[in-house]
């Protein structure tokens, strides 16, 4: 009995060590190039923030560097898509790669239209497709704390400011607040710390003033007829966090060039 139990045990112990290497069984050590901590993945983070920048320009000559920058996004990213492939990535691993990529190209198609503010407006949901690629595979990072404050906090808080829901913009700034800590730290690929460090602080100062917009304004006897005032400082807040957010975002890896 004791034997059999032995022989049971090795069967399962060779079968779990041949299953890491069969196709349809990685796991997310197998893929940790896919994370944004990851050499592999920097020349397409490169490119695709070259992309984002060069259309948030409206230089002639950067629009220009963004038609060849997205061109380079979607070969990086095929690559990527590739070795997935090869080391046996499943199908749902696979498959939001593939939307991801589908994306990109849509932009791509766009930006030969152009439609170049579309094809700009479809790295939200590229960025949203990588964010849940890593949480599926456990590798999310300081990048990906980024694209939540962008994509999750600050596009969930406008249409809480436009339709007057203050009380529950308030209840969204401890999230705010901790999802900021997450990149404090910068993430793989800044070339500057020393900068990274000063634009993140000035970032900290703005979302301190937000913070202070949206209490005075709930503090306010009736908001729904009054505080005008204090209404434009909340929308002039939240603008102006997103503006130095779009700096930080952009300030890495070394090579995008966005000075604004």
């Amino acid at each position: 009995m004791r034997k059999l139990r032995v022989s049971w045990l090795l069967a399962a112990w060779i079968s779990v060590v041949l299953g890491a290497f069969l196709p349809g069984h990685a796991v997310a050590d197998d893929l940790s190039f896919l994370s944004f901590e990851s050499r592999e993945m920097i020349p397409f983070n490169l490119a695709f923030k070259q992309y984002i920048a060069a259309y948030k320009s409206s230089k002639e000559l950067d629009q220009d560097k963004g038609t060849r920058a997205i061109a380079k996004a979607i070969e990086e990213f095929s690559a990527l898509v590739s070795k997935a492939e090869k080391v046996g990535a499943n199908d749902a691993v696979v498959g939001r790669m593939t939307a991801a990529k589908g994306l990109l190209v849509q932009a791509q198609g766009l930006i030969r239209q152009g439609r170049g503010e579309e094809g700009k407006e479809l790295s939200i949901p590229i960025r949203s497709e990588l964010y849940e690629l890593h949480r599926m595979l456990g590798l999310l990072s300081a990048e990906d704390a980024m694209i939540m404050f962008h994509n999750g906090l600050m596009h969930r808080a406008e249409p809480l400011i436009e339709q007057g829901r203050y009380a529950e913009l308030e209840m969204l700034m401890p999230r705010v607040e901790k999802n900021v800590a997450q990149f404090k730290t910068p993430p793989k690929g800044v070339g500057n710390p020393e900068q990274y460090a000063q634009t993140y602080a000035v970032l900290l100062k703005s979302l301190a003033q937000y913070k202070e917009a949206v209490r005075q304004l709930n503090d306010y006897v009736e908001p729904e007829y009054g505080a005008f005032m204090l209404k434009t400082n909340i929308g002039n807040a939240h603008s102006g966090a997103h503006s130095v957010f779009g700096k930080l975002y952009l300030s890495f890896p070394e090579g995008v060039g966005w000075k604004k």
